[in-house]
């Protein structure tokens, strides 16, 4: 269960049927967002244009607040440290465009014995996908490291991987 108490400081206007403009912060524990941008006709069907930033947060705390299965996943990749995050969901729950950036330049990356990257060496993940109901289309994903740059395409089955118990 989560650990941590839920913090939140948030300027909220507009018109709950029309369209509301927020900016602010959210924390739980250790863990701190900043969030900024447009949400369309929140009360039916939510549109939205968002800024989600953090300039350093502990991985491990992330990790606390994160369901079991995804959990468990994220600690098979042995993230150790602080990273600094700028996630851009834009669209409706149908359709959600996300894009992201993550600087795991202060993070340390471990999975098994197959690749190991310390704390302080150079490393950012750049995300381009959209959201649906059942699947996440990776339309760009780039992880550079050092002089090596890997880029990915494809879907991912959300049914499938992130839906199931246990």
């Amino acid at each position: 269960p989560p650990s941590g108490k839920l913090n939140a400081t948030l300027q909220v206007a507009g018109n709950t049927g029309k369209k509301v403009t927020s900016s602010g912060n959210v924390s739980v524990g250790d863990v701190k967002v900043d969030v900024a941008g447009d949400v369309e006709q929140p009360a039916t069907s939510p549109k939205f244009d968002l800024t989600i930033s953090s300039k350093e947060f502990p991985w491990e705390k992330l990790i606390e607040l994160l369901p079991p299965n995804v959990a468990r996943e994220l600690k098979n990749l042995g993230l150790t440290g602080v990273g600094t995050l700028k996630v851009q969901p834009k669209g409706d729950l149908a359709n959600l465009a996300i894009s992201g950036e993550f600087d795991l330049g202060k993070s340390g990356v471990r999975y098994q014995n197959i690749f190991s990257k310390p704390e302080a060496v150079p490393m950012t993940l750049t995300i381009q996908a959209v959201l649906k109901a059942d699947a996440l289309e990776l339309t760009a994903v780039k992880l550079a490291f050092g002089t090596v740059a890997l880029d990915v395409t494809g879907s991912v089955l959300t049914n499938v991987c992130f839906l199931e118990g246990g």
